[in-house]
């Protein structure tokens, strides 16, 4: 037997939009250290970082940022 399927998706943001949040975090009119919600090392990435965005963390964490 076959079923038919619907498979829905969005976009949310453009190129353009991608560019000028950028450029005005260069200029300084936004500052996005606010949106850092953890710091981890390389090492750490998969268990601290993927990890925690894909299960508890997804609610929770914004941008986790990785250092050297």
């Amino acid at each position: 037997m076959v079923t038919e399927k619907t498979c829905t998706g969005s976009l949310a943001y453009t190129d353009e939009d991608f560019r000028a949040v950028i450029d005005a975090i260069t200029q300084g009119r936004i500052d996005p250290t606010p949106l850092v919600t953890r710091r981890i090392s390389l090492d750490e990435v998969m268990d601290k970082g993927i990890e925690l965005l894909r299960g508890e963390g997804r609610d929770t964490e914004v941008k986790i940022l990785v250092t050297q």
